[in-house]
């Protein structure tokens, strides 16, 4: 991946995050002004913006983290065709 492609790519996370915590904070604030509940709205909105932020954070890096590794191809399960190899009670001279 190109190192400024992926440098916006991580921009535009950390702009996520902030926009999330930051919309989550005003949205507390107007509710403690709105009810006269001075800090628990505020409070819950930093809760509720940090949690919203880092689940999308997730999603949207888990892609990324998945197509960087290679499944490892499973071992034949089946025994090696007749003639081929020891078996029990033969032995290599």
């Amino acid at each position: 991946m190109d190192r400024r492609l992926l440098a916006l790519r991580l921009l535009g996370l950390g702009w996520y995050v902030a926009t999330c915590i930051v919309v989550g904070v005003v949205a507390g604030i107007f509710l403690d002004s709105h009810f006269d509940t001075k800090p628990i709205f505020t409070l819950l909105g930093v809760l509720l913006g940090t949690f919203a932020a880092f689940y999308g954070l997730y999603k949207m890096v888990s892609p990324l983290l998945n197509s960087g590794s290679t499944p490892r191809k499973a071992p034949d399960p089946s025994p090696p065709p007749e003639g081929e190899g020891t078996t029990k009670g033969e032995h290599n001279s």
